[in-house]
């Protein structure tokens, strides 16, 4: 039995469960999020207590015969959403209310791309810019923070989670990047424009 995909409120409790059609005898489980080990989660169910929005990913189970370093049995990919809690004073944080050096080294990781990895051209392409200007900004001296510029112009109510997700999926696997904006998905709302509500009110933009 595959793990499933699921959808979950922030502080909730998660489990993924994964089964083999085999001898449940001296089997082993091992979770991965987004293909990195899942530390102390050995068992058939994988357990989140207290789900955080960082949690978000793509989590899948090996099974292997114990004292085997063969893997008998890979599930298949279980997409977990995070929906984030509202917060008296907070809100979800846009990618254009990135402070200048967080931006800096967003841009400059876009810049440097590998192979399966995407780049500044394919999350260009993502958000919609043409290829004419793509063109014109991969001889740019800093393509990533053109980039950046674009869809923080054309895409104002993008939440750096939003952005984050697209980064993680099939074709950019960008994990590097999503890691440096793991502490950047909520912010504070401006003095005297705080609202109790404002958090479940962007929280469709997530």
């Amino acid at each position: 039995m595959h793990p499933k995909s699921q959808t979950a409120k922030e502080g909730s409790r998660v489990e993924f469960k994964c089964e083999v059609n085999k001898k449940k005898d001296h089997l082993v489980y091992e979770w991965y999020k987004d293909d990195v080990a899942v530390s102390g989660q050995n068992d058939s169910v994988l357990v989140l207590d207290v789900v955080e929005l960082r949690d978000f990913g793509c989590y899948a189970c090996h099974v292997k015969y114990q004292n085997s370093f063969n893997v008998t049995a890979k599930s298949n990919c279980a997409t977990l959403d995070v929906i984030p809690q509202s917060r008296k004073g907070m809100r979800a944080k846009l990618l254009r209310d990135l402070d200048f050096n967080t931006t800096k080294k967003i841009a400059l990781a876009l810049n440097k791309t590998k192979i399966g990895l995407g780049g500044f051209k394919e999350v260009a392409y993502e958000y919609g810019m043409k290829p004419v200007e793509i063109g014109a900004v991969e001889d740019s001296h800093n393509p990533g923070n053109e980039v950046l510029d674009y869809i923080m112009a054309s895409k104002p109510d993008l939440t750096v989670y939003s952005f984050c997700k697209t980064l993680k999926g099939d074709g950019f696997k960008r994990l590097d990047i999503v890691q440096k904006l793991e502490d950047h998905f909520l912010v504070q709302e401006e003095t005297g424009k705080a609202s109790t509500s404002s958090l479940i009110n962007t929280s469709s933009n997530f």
